[in-house]
């Protein structure tokens, strides 16, 4: 749990949003314009894939993330 504390605290919470938010969403768009310019199947099926599995990665982690970090109490790490 000490990990997940001292990793998810500070700035970076808004910066992990923006990267996940933005991966879903250009793999999203890949598969968009695949699709619409007649790709090949095999390519608009790994775009499919990629996409489908981009937003569940996303849901799963919306979902972990809050009740991790509300049931975290602040670590203060030791001294060597």
């Amino acid at each position: 749990m000490v990990s997940v504390v001292s990793a998810d605290l500070g700035n970076g919470i808004a910066f992990y949003a923006v990267v996940g938010v933005g991966a879903a969403m250009l793999t999203l768009a890949a598969f968009a314009v695949a699709a619409a310019l007649g790709a090949p199947g095999d390519v608009t099926g790994l775009l499919a894939a990629a996409a489908a599995l981009s937003l569940l990665h996303s849901a799963a982690t919306g979902r972990a993330a809050p009740p991790c970090s509300r049931s975290a109490a602040p670590v203060t790490p030791k001294k060597p």
